[in-house]
């Protein structure tokens, strides 16, 4: 993530409660996102405090922010969606994430994918509309990790 109107955090290759066991920087804002995946893909996009959501990313670079990039410069994120697609042939798998903001004390609920995959999880995006996303944490599984 990048912290808003500032500069990219380092990368996060696995969740955990460490430090590095997440992605963003807690109690500030932050206005793009890059995702990328070891195998199959993944294609996710923000909504940003403007009422706005983005298009859909496939890339993950954070030197390409129109095509490897998800947000707009200066724009606080407040939603995150994202959908995982398994290899062909491979076991299948979806993205587990969640989100912390801002102005909530603790994690938000998990999501699985877009919200419609399984019945447990009914969230359709990760955050609150109108409170700045802080922290993400994401899982490619079969179960949800968290």
């Amino acid at each position: 993530m990048r912290v808003r109107n500032g500069g990219w955090l380092d990368e996060v290759a696995d969740f955990g409660a460490g430090d590095n066991g997440f992605a963003g920087l807690p109690n500030h804002q932050h206005d793009y996102l890059t995702v990328r995946v070891d195998y199959g893909s993944i294609k996710y996009r923000v909504h940003t405090l403007q009422g706005v959501w983005l298009d859909w990313v496939t890339k993950g670079d954070r030197h390409d922010l129109v095509n490897g990039a998800a947000g707009i410069g200066g724009q606080a994120i407040d939603g995150i969606q994202m959908i995982f697609l398994t290899p062909a042939g491979e076991p299948y798998q979806q993205v587990y994430y969640r989100a912390q903001t801002t102005k909530q004390p603790n994690w938000l609920g998990v999501v699985c994918d877009d919200g419609t995959s399984l019945p447990q999880y009914t969230d359709t995006y990760a955050g609150i509309y109108g409170e700045p996303i802080d922290r993400l944490q994401v899982a490619i599984a079969s179960t949800s990790p968290f």
